[in-house]
């Protein structure tokens, strides 16, 4: 009766919710867990202890010892096949490829009713009982006849003079043995039975590199990656896996994750791109983890882990030298350059993108926004010096997203030859987002298609995506759940918290602003911090474990309106949501420390608590429409938007019909490019990685002359700084292109200190720059050096104005750079002498919205 009893991995468990590890002991008869009042970690080892599979014998990391001591015991100790009670049905064919691991998406399936045959080892011998290699099985959730055989990179697999090969099955006493004598644990062992299955087929193959370009977009809040499988390169390509047909031939085929901190067994084209540290330690080497990963860690974390996570490390182009200190669980610590994080994340993209399609890539495409398409090229080639990228026919993020568009009218002749279409684009991502216009004219010869693309960058807003979103949708929980826990027969409603009806906001906001529509949100958030604290920047000074507490109820409180988010808008149909029964990953191992008698207590209660889609629509109708307001409404009063014959909305927070909607307030009636249908919200992800793809392919093939520009972007920003006067001096104007001449101020040449000040279209000042004037840093220079290397942005005539003692602060941009440059100018002794040249981006981390500081 034993062997017919459900048995479970510690991690499927650890997946699970408090309530349903309870489920379990209640469905099992696990006495232990039903009779005490246990927390999440013993209901787990109570369930592991009765009902647990040997997942943690399982042979994985390589051993040359213990592979010595494998081949002594096949030789001395194997004892007898055994005959399977019921059929065994184990792969006629293995495709090994060396560096590379075998896992479950590999699909090489064991058929088996024997469930004592779950999570064991699995040894591949030849006809003399010579081991070949080491695998171990898994099981596939949901269907418990169904094994699948893997292997770890780390473990070889070599071929031998006899080519009839077996796999040798150990039941579960006899795969501990294995295990126990592999890694030295106990050698006197009596003699291991095993079930014993032929290997027709065994090929073993190196990893071949690919002539097929990884196209990588590397987004604020989530990455995608894909290849163009074209049929005369689909000859380096798993055999097997074309034969499933898990690889499609002339098509895009996108780099799957598997989502491990989903309760569903999911293989999803999207990657969070958040990094979290796994290990530190004085002596070891660091370890990270990646995407959902660090999700599943953050979910099942206790108020003591101390590791760091790092989010939005795209922001960080302008500054990937500076060091970052890691923590990780136990808090040990470490220092390590922002730039190697980036490039463990991307290589951790790459390394899966090669687990899936079996080969090496060398040649990658990283899109990236057009306002800092020269800085992130330098960055990848500085961080990633083992690869090549595209440069020649490298696409910023909007002609990408365009292209796709392009390639659609080509595909069905949509077009009319040499009539220029202007587009414009808005792409809201996770952390900004981007307006670009676009003019392209398609014409047609005999041999191919010319694409002629003129794109220009019109406006953005660093400070706003779908993080944006989330916060607001955190501050509504983090407000019902106070009310909930607090007062839980008087349920509190959604005009209470924002008082202006849902079909009020437009008007009330352009009446009014947003700050206003708003106060009453932000005022019952602020309240609620005294009963839930989230801000846990302000606990900075107390002890760690109130630190680590509060912190836990912020991450735990943002990854339930993340998903709620992420459900309410991926399916249409969606009307509410119950949190207690809506079986919700963010609320595995869910508990909230909150305050009582100025004490933080444990609540372990999941709240009874139900949200609607009108609500949350109505909750994000004003943040949304303010900034398509922002991009929209000078045009609109220009009446420039007639001239648009297209609007292409991109990003994954576009999914949202909000941004349709707000848009109609501008435009009725346009071609807005924005359709709902089945797995929309990774349509508007994958826009970015399709269109690189789609581009490159017709080039390669010749489908496609293209001739794209990038024109000099436009600054929502202005620069300027004050005299001697205290009077203001405007050195940059907002609105303007990028390129500017002859802009300066004059300062006495002795100076120690210059500030510059950036203002927003409003005027407000986000940001100031300090230059440091060190005399130390002058070298004389003649008037020819100058104009060689700064003619562009310093005329003669300015230079002769230069008195004795003075030093002139020229500013001066580049349109491949988003940012200004500060070259100091003087005359010494009656001799021009040039300062040190400084860059400063518009955006830095000092003015740009963090929602994970703490502070919020």
């Amino acid at each position: 009766m034993e062997n017919n009893k459900t048995k479970y991995t510690k991690k499927q468990l650890e997946r699970l919710t408090t309530l349903q590890l309870r489920d379990i002991c209640f469905k099992e008869k696990i006495v232990k867990g039903i009779a005490n009042m246990l927390d999440r970690e013993a209901f787990i080892n109570a369930i592991l202890t009765f009902r647990g599979l040997n997942e943690d014998y399982l042979i994985k990391n390589y051993d040359q010892a213990g592979h010595d001591r494998l081949r002594t015991l096949i030789k001395t100790q194997l004892g007898e096949a055994l005959i399977p009670k019921k059929p065994l049905h184990s792969p006629a064919k293995l495709t090994v490829y060396q560096t590379l691991a075998i896992k479950p998406r590999d699909a090489y399936q064991v058929i088996t009713e024997d469930q004592t045959l779950a999570e064991t080892n699995v040894l591949l011998v030849d006809e003399n009982y010579s081991l070949c290699g080491i695998f171990y099985l898994l099981q596939q959730t949901g269907s418990p006849k169904t094994l699948y055989l893997c292997k770890s990179a780390s473990m070889a697999v070599t071929v031998t003079n006899n080519k009839k090969y077996r796999l040798l099955y150990f039941p579960p006493d006899s795969s501990t043995a294995l295990f126990e004598v592999y890694y030295n644990k106990n050698v006197n062992h009596r003699q291991l039975n095993y079930y014993q299955v032929a290997l027709p087929n065994l090929e073993v193959k190196e990893l071949a590199i690919s002539r097929e370009t990884l196209a990588i977009d590397f987004g604020t809040s989530n990455t995608t990656a894909g290849i163009y499988l074209s049929e005369e390169g689909s000859a380096h390509f798993s055999q097997h896996d074309l034969f499933n047909k898990r690889l499609k031939i002339n098509d895009i085929n996108y780099v799957l994750f598997e989502n491990v901190a989903s309760q569903r067994q999911e293989w999803l084209p999207v990657l969070p791109t958040i990094v979290g540290v796994a290990a530190c330690g004085v002596g070891d080497e660091i370890k990270f983890q990646y995407g959902y990963e660090v999700i599943l860690h953050n979910n099942l974390a206790n108020a003591n882990d101390l590791s760091s996570i790092f989010y939005e490390i795209k922001r960080w182009v302008n500054n990937f030298h500076a060091e970052e200190e890691l923590s990780d669980p136990q808090g040990n610590i470490a220092q390590v350059k922002r730039g190697e994080i980036i490039a463990g994340y991307l290589k951790y993209v790459i390394k899966t993108a090669e687990q899936q399609f079996k080969c090496h890539f060398q040649h990658l495409h990283i899109s990236s926004p057009v306002k800092l398409k020269h800085q992130f090229i330098e960055m990848f080639e500085a961080i990633l010096p083992d690869y090549k990228f595209e440069k020649a026919n490298a696409l910023d993020e909007g002609v990408a997203v365009l292209y796709n568009t392009i390639d659609h009218q080509l595909a069905k002749r949509n077009f009319e030859a040499g009539i220029p279409y202007k587009a414009l684009i808005i792409d809201c991502g996770g952390g900004t987002t981007d307006l670009s216009s676009c003019v392209f004219t398609i014409t047609e010869n005999r041999l191919n298609y010319f694409v002629d693309v003129k794109t220009t960058y019109e406006n953005g807003d660093t400070n706003f995506g779908g993080n944006n979103l989330t916060y607001r949708l955190m501050q509504y929980l983090k407000i019902l759940l106070t009310n909930y826990y607090t007062r839980e027969n008087e349920a509190i409603t959604y005009n209470e918290i924002m008082e202006i009806l849902i079909g009020d906001v437009y008007r009330y906001l352009d009446a009014n602003g947003k700050a206003a529509l708003y106060q009453q949100l932000e005022t019952k958030y602020q309240a609620s911090e005294a009963f839930l604290p989230t801000k846990y920047q302000q606990y900075l000074s107390k002890s760690n474990a109130e630190y680590q507490r509060v912190k836990a109820n912020y991450q735990t409180i943002w990854r339930l309106a993340d998903e709620l988010k992420q459900r309410f808008f991926a399916d249409a149909s969606l009307m509410q949501l119950d949190l207690l029964h809506a079986k919700l990953d963010a609320l595995a191992g869910f508990k909230l420390s909150v305050l009582i008698n100025h004490k933080l207590e444990y609540l372990y209660q999941i709240p009874d608590v139900r949200l609607t889609l009108p609500e949350v629509c109505g909750l994000l109708k004003g943040d949304i429409y303010q900034i398509i307001k922002k991009f929209l409404e000078a045009l609109y009063n220009q009446d420039a938007l007639s001239e648009y014959s297209i609007i292409k909305m991109t990003g994954q927070s576009c999914r949202i019909d909000l941004f349709r909607d707000s848009i109609k307030e501008f435009i009725p009636g346009r071609q807005i490019e924005f359709r709902q249908k089945e797995n929309h919200h990774l349509d508007l992800k994958l826009a970015c990685v399709n269109g690189v793809l789609k581009y490159l392919h017709a080039k390669k093939i010749g489908q496609v002359r293209a001739q794209i520009e990038n024109a000099t972007p436009v600054t929502p920003y202005a620069i300027f700084a004050y005299t001697h006067k205290n009077e203001k001096q405007n050195l940059l104007m907002s609105s303007k292109s990028v390129v500017q001449e002859n802009s300066f101020i004059a300062k006495p040449r002795h100076i120690k200190e210059l500030t510059f000040y950036l203002a927003d279209v409003d005027g407000i000042v986000q940001t100031t720059y300090l230059y440091l004037n060190d005399n130390r840093d002058y070298r004389p220079i003649t008037y020819q050096e100058l104009r060689d290397e700064y003619g562009d942005y310093v005329k003669q005539a300015e230079l002769d104005k230069i008195e004795n003692e003075e030093v002139k602060f020229f500013i001066y941009t580049i349109a491949s750079r988003w940012g200004f440059n500060v070259l100091p100018i003087a005359r010494i002794a009656g001799e021009l002498a040039i300062g040190r040249d400084q860059y400063f981006p518009f955006e830095n981390e000092q003015w740009e919205l963090n929602f994970f500081d703490g502070a919020k």
